[in-house]
């Protein structure tokens, strides 16, 4: 349980669980080629599954990594690495990977190799999908209060919680008066009820549980601003995507804030 504070840096730092993290690069579409791996780049090898779609120009590399899933689509626009769970390994009503912490230093070392030299960029993104269990809905109001101070939640008679926000901050890695960064961030508290499905002879059955499950979600998307349309310094790339994981964390840490 997360423990209610009035000063939110005070906050214990939640057991949140990772569904996926994601780290987004803009890139250039004249640069973009058929025949590039990015998977190739970081581990020397070919990936277990690749997939090219001539006609949208669309790559999708992919295999397991740890004890999860990690995933690059690239596209003359952009080029995605995700790290999710493995459906087939989940005990839980959700697909999540594992903690916060451990599951994001794994992601962060993984990335910041491939950033060492990476792709010309337009801009940059680091995304994430967070769960914590709760036990009920007025349990997910009350864990969410502390951290969406603007709003006055009703714990007892409220149901389908959704706040989303973007605080923008200038950036401290790059001192541009055109450059900031976006921080977005969604909150809910989801209800999830399992179903099995059953197959026999000549039917399908699908049973659903009798118990719901629930848990506060949070979606993350912190990535530069959208009006900055040159070439991101090189150089700067791995201490930026830093400074966006961190303002992710601070989040996750202290709610809503300016």
């Amino acid at each position: 349980m997360v423990e209610s504070s009035n000063n939110s840096k005070q906050m214990n730092f939640p057991k949140w669980l990772v569904e996926n993290l994601r780290l987004t690069v803009f890139t250039f579409p004249e640069d973009f080629s058929i025949d590039r791996s990015y998977w190739n780049d970081l581990f020397k090898q070919a990936a277990e599954n690749r997939n090219v779609t001539s006609k949208l120009l669309r790559i999708n590399e992919y295999g397991p990594f740890q004890n999860a899933m990690l995933s690059v689509a690239s596209d003359p626009m952009r080029v995605d690495w995700i790290f999710s769970s493995n459906p087939i390994a989940q005990e839980s009503p959700w697909s999540v990977i594992g903690p916060l912490e451990s599951t994001l230093n794994s992601f962060q070392k993984l990335m910041k190799e491939w950033l060492s030299r990476p792709p010309r960029m337009k801009r940059l993104a680091f995304g994430a999908i967070l769960r914590l269990p709760v036990d009920s809905h007025e349990m997910g109001s009350q864990t969410l209060s502390p951290y969406l101070k603007s709003l006055k939640l009703d714990s007892t008679n409220s149901r389908n919680v959704l706040y989303q926000i973007n605080r923008i901050r200038k950036s401290n890695t790059i001192n541009l008066s055109n450059f900031f960064i976006n921080r977005l961030s969604r909150w809910l508290v989801e209800e999830t009820l399992p179903i099995q499905i059953g197959i026999g002879l000549g039917n399908i059955q699908t049973i659903k549980s009798e118990k719901s499950f629930y848990c506060c979600r949070l979606d993350l998307d912190i990535s530069t601003s959208e009006v900055f349309n040159d070439e991101l310094p090189q150089d700067k790339i791995q201490d930026l995507f830093q400074e966006l994981v961190v303002l992710g964390l601070e989040i996750v840490k202290e709610g809503d804030i300016p």
